[in-house]
This record gives structure tokens, C-alpha cells and sequence, in this order.
């Protein structure tokens, strides 16, 4: 056993490494490169139709270079209600990051606000040309990604929330353990089947060592989520269930072996 519980402990440190601080990392430049090259993106972006930008949704019927055809353009509040809404039979625009905004400019079209904030804006209603100021900050979410954390500033940001965000927080940080740790269980149950299968197929025996994992953990580990985010029982135990599952299905296998 002593070679396969080595390979599962080494796949548990490479998963929890990967998980906790990598991968967050790498979505966290990505999104600063794209911030360097938000012109680019947006052109690539705004050549498909509908396009929802954060909270600002964007639809067109026809873009050559930067001019957009009957276009509509939509902006959300933080509860997802329209907030303002413009059309025009077509628009251009371009990027000033240096202001760290996006200038469209509408020709021959309309505007419509639902509130407050938008009516004091003086909206002009109808309009031959008008220049719509887009800010940057409206094209991501509000709040901060939770996956874009590494998992020690996902739980100091997780102090700071309450409700179903502080469960989201959590069951994010959880998952990725649970995730990790996982490589190590599984050895716990493919051994045993394995030693039980030795003398058949290969490609058999590798089948059977994985059945209980995708018909037994992933499932578990998906309903533990659900009902952790919906509030019904505490995170970490939904979570971690599933790992300790298979940890004792695997220790009754390996007994059951032993004993042969």
C-alpha cells in the first residue's frame, strides 16, 4: 500500500497547492492583463450580441470596426432591476483608460431612466448625438469574486459577510479542502479493489476502483453544497461528509482484505 498512499498524498498537496493559491492567482492576472488591454477585449467582446458587461447589458444588429448598429444598451442596479435604458440606430466608441472609461457616441435615438440616480442625470431623452460616459468599474461585479481569492484572504473576506454570502464564502473555502484531501481518500478505496481485481483486465480494475467515486463522492459532494448554500445544515460538515464516507467505505474494504 505504502507506494499508492505516497502517489495519493503527493495528488493531495499538488490539488490543495493548485486550488488554494494557483489557480485563484492565475484568474486574478488574468484579469489585470485584460485591464491592460481592455480595448482589445471589449472590440472582441462587442462582436458578439447580446453582451452582458457586469452590469450593463449591451445588444447591437450589426457591428463594422467600432460602429454598432441599432444598438441597445441596458444598465442594472445592484438588485438587478433596469436602471437606464438607451437605444439608438447606431453608436461608436472608444476607450480612455487613462479616465478609466468607455465613451459611446449615440446617434439618432432615446433614453429612459427609473431612478432617482439617473433622473437627475438630465437624460435627453430623444436625441441626434449624444455621448454616453460607460464607466470601467461597471463592467465587473460589484463585489469581489470569491474565487479569485486564495483560500486565507477568502477567510478573512468571509468575516465580513453575512447571510448567504458568508455561506457562498465558506462553502468555497471548504470545497477546495475537501477537493485536496480527496486525492488522498480515494487511495483508501481503489486499493482494496484493486488487490481484488490483480489478476483481471487492467483497464476493469481501473473501472471498479473508480465507481465509487462518481457514484458515490461527486454526488454527495454536489447535494452538500446545494444544501450548505441553502442554509439546511452546517457547511463544513456537508462538505466533508462525502470525504469521510468513502474514508470508511475504503477501511471496510481494506479490512474485509486483510482478512482473506
Amino acid at each position: 500500500m505504502a507506494p499508492a498512499l505516497l502517489l495519493g498524498l503527493l495528488a493531495s498537496g499538488v490539488s490543495l497547492y493548485l486550488a488554494d493559491w494557483y489557480i485563484p492567482g492565475s484568474r486574478v492576472r488574468i484579469r489585470q492583463m485584460l485591464a491592460r488591454h481592455v480595448a482589445e477585449w471589449l472590440d472582441r467582446r462587442l462582436a458578439q450580441t447580446p453582451v452582458r458587461l457586469g452590469r450593463v447589458g449591451i445588444r447591437h444588429y450589426g457591428k463594422h470596426g467600432p460602429v454598432l448598429k441599432d444598438i441597445t444598451i441596458t444598465e442594472y442596479g445592484d438588485q438587478g432591476q433596469p436602471e437606464l435604458f438607451i437605444s439608438a440606430e447606431e453608436a461608436s466608441y472608444y476607450v480612455d483608460q487613462e479616465q478609466g472609461v468607455v465613451i459611446f457616441t449615440l446617434r439618432n435615438g432615446s433614453s429612459t431612466g427609473w431612478s432617482a440616480e439617473k433622473e437627475s442625470e438630465q437624460l435627453p431623452g430623444k436625441f441626434d448625438e449624444w455621448h454616453h460616459r460607460l464607466e470601467l468599474s461597471w463592467l465587473e461585479d460589484s463585489r469581489p469574486d470569491i474565487k479569485d481569492m486564495t483560500t486565507p484572504a477568502l477567510w478573512a473576506y468571509r468575516n465580513t459577510l453575512q447571510g448567504e454570502a458568508r455561506r457562498d464564502a465558506e462553502s468555497e473555502a471548504y470545497r477546495r479542502g475537501a477537493l485536496g484531501v480527496a486525492c488522498f481518500v480515494f487511495v483508501f478505496v481503489g486499493v482494496p479493489l484493486g488487490i481484488r481485481t490483480r489478476s483481471g483486465h487492467l483497464l476493469s480494475a481501473f473501472a471498479l476502483a473508480c465507481l465509487p467515486v462518481y457514484v458515490l463522492y461527486f454526488p454527495l459532494l454536489i447535494i452538500g453544497k446545494s444544501v450548505a448554500e441553502a442554509g439546511v445544515v452546517p457547511t463544513a460538515p456537508a462538505l466533508w461528509l462525502p470525504n469521510a464516507v468513502v474514508l470508511v467505505l475504503g477501511g471496510v474494504l481494506l479490512a474485509v482484505e486483510f482478512r482473506r
